[in-house]
């Protein structure tokens, strides 16, 4: 397990449902909570200081914080090795080159929806802000189980001797998306909405699939279209 070095030992977690949930799911890597006296008592348990909304706005300006901030100890990265599994069915998904952070926290809401929680997101080109990441998967990033690679191609190799099938979702791709019911041990692979998978990275994969459109928009938002294959996948 390793925290990259642009992650510091502790970091804030903002809004009530991110506070909440990390709260219930992690007890032991809440390190304080400032909030503000009507919600207070939901973390008496913590270290919790009540904070009037005018100072949490003042130490705070930026975020939409909803009355509450906690300081968190943060939650390892995983190896590629912790994330395979010797069963015959599982499901992981690859983020190549997203960057977004509003797009990779609802791509990891969306997977753990569907009971999908192993995520692998490369070394570069990808963002590691563990707070932002938090607020935008509505707390469920801390939750998860996410491996940082540094070369996917070497990643969708190694996931094809654990015997798992690495799909990658491509608008132009022949296969339709519903194929992926057919196989029970998925590795998913999602790019970049304007580059889509990089090059060496499609070639390793065993398929390309597509969501079908039927209507006059070409293409969705990267975050949309992972969902819809998510729901295939299961």
């Amino acid at each position: 397990m390793a925290t990259p070095n642009n992650v510091k030992n502790s970091y804030y977690i903002y809004g009530l449902n991110t506070v909440n949930l990390v709260s219930q799911k992690s007890p032991e890597r809440i390190l304080e909570v400032k909030a503000i006296s009507k919600i207070a008592h939901n973390f008496k348990q913590f270290n919790c200081s009540i904070i009037s909304p005018k100072d949490l706005n003042y130490q705070f300006p930026d975020l939409n914080h909803q009355g509450v901030i906690a300081r968190i100890a943060p939650k390892p990265f995983l190896d590629l090795e912790d994330l395979i599994s010797s069963d015959q069915e599982d499901k992981m998904v690859i983020l190549d080159r997203i960057t977004d952070i509003h797009n990779i926290g609802a791509i990891i809401r969306s997977a753990l929806a569907f009971k999908i929680n192993k995520f692998i997101i490369p070394k570069h080109d990808s963002c590691y802000d563990l707070a932002k990441i938090a607020k935008s998967s509505s707390g469920y990033s801390e939750i998860a189980d996410i491996a940082i690679a540094t070369n996917l191609s070497d990643v969708v190799t190694e996931l094809k001797q654990a015997e798992y099938w690495c799909f990658g979702l491509d608008g132009l791709a022949k296969s339709d998306v519903n194929v992926l019911k057919q196989y029970p041990k998925i590795a998913l692979i999602l790019g970049n909405e304007h580059q889509g998978i990089r090059q060496g990275l499609r070639k390793n994969c065993d398929m390309l699939v597509k969501i079908p459109m039927t209507g006059e928009v070409e293409s969705l938002n990267v975050s949309v279209a992972a969902a819809l294959a998510f729901y295939n996948m299961n």
